[in-house]
């Protein structure tokens, strides 16, 4: 998310995609539509590094700690089958990097940042099937439609 002068970062961030070949919009601040109350307490993220150095004004570049980064992968959470979504892979990942076996563990997790009325139903539908699908892989392996590890 910009913070400050949102058009130099968008011209510089423009100058490093025709450079590398890629995609113009490959930085945005699209997030920012997802980040809850928790996105101002600072336990849930810390600085990973501070551009040009930590005495001179520049570039300060925070991470989300993996169990705010899971709940907002989960709110962020593409529409669409568990084959079609790109962040099926991250929050598996991150489930179980902290943690997270099942559906409800995870919705209470989601609720610590988000309260429940704005959790929207695709949330619990999309990690009752991402995990559903993830231990039943683990239960039955070789079977259709089991996800590979």
């Amino acid at each position: 998310m910009f913070e400050a002068d949102r058009q130099t970062v968008r011209r510089l961030a423009a100058v490093v995609a025709a450079d590398l070949g890629w995609n113009r919009d490959w930085l945005n601040d699209g997030i920012k539509r997802f980040l809850g109350a928790a996105d101002s307490d600072p336990d849930a993220k810390r600085l990973f590094a501070t551009y040009p150095s930590e005495d001179q004004p520049g570039l300060r570049v925070t991470v989300a700690n993996p169990r705010y980064l899971f709940a907002l992968k989960c709110r962020a959470m593409r529409i669409g089958g568990v084959a079609e979504n790109s962040d099926v892979d991250d929050i598996r990942h991150l489930a179980h990097e902290i943690g997270i076996a099942t559906a409800d563990e995870a919705l209470r997790l989601v609720a610590e940042f988000y309260p429940n009325n704005v959790l929207e139903p695709k949330v619990r539908f999309g990690l009752e099937e991402i995990l559903g699908s993830a231990l039943n892989a683990e239960e039955k392996p070789g079977e259709p439609g089991a996800v590979k590890p």
